[in-house]
């Protein structure tokens, strides 16, 4: 089983409610991160295999969950004033699109499937847990499982 860290053991239910769509087993580990303070993400979450070395079998999912914030409209580097954490539905349709990276590494229509479903499970995983409102992102994708 994955080694949650504490900022995201929240999601590992999440996880397992995902198990009959991908291999849980192959990740190692789920971690969150902030970026320092006067630096842009990039991006809001990475899988990449334990070590870089490409033939492994496990992967580590990294996981943004603050974001820098400004005090004025116009952001610059110099004006960021502190960090807001990214709300659970962001954190949770990244976190599906990373899970879905450890079944089909490359940005195919099959990974943007497998993507939707996985955060169907995460919606319905939320809505057992007593979540109001879960809004999901429609994507083409979704669409398309619906129809099948």
């Amino acid at each position: 089983m994955a080694k949650f860290y504490k900022s995201v053991a929240w999601l590992e239910p999440y996880m397992e409610s995902a198990k009959h769509l991908v291999d849980v087993g192959r990740v190692s580990t789920v971690k969150g991160f902030k970026v320092a303070l006067h630096k842009n993400s990039l991006v809001y979450g990475t899988c990449s295999p334990v070590n870089g070395n490409k033939r492994s079998k496990y992967y580590n999912i990294n996981l943004l969950t603050h974001e820098t914030v400004s005090s004025s409209l116009m952001q610059t580097y110099f004006e960021q004033t502190g960090f807001s954490s990214l709300t659970a539905a962001q954190i949770l349709q990244c976190f599906a699109h990373e899970l879905a990276h450890v079944k089909h590494w490359e940005h195919t229509p099959e990974h943007g499937i497998l993507e939707a479903r996985i955060w169907r499970a995460f919606a319905v995983e939320a809505k057992r847990r007593g979540a109001k409102d879960m809004w999901i992102k429609v994507s083409p994708y979704l669409r398309q499982t619906e129809k099948e």
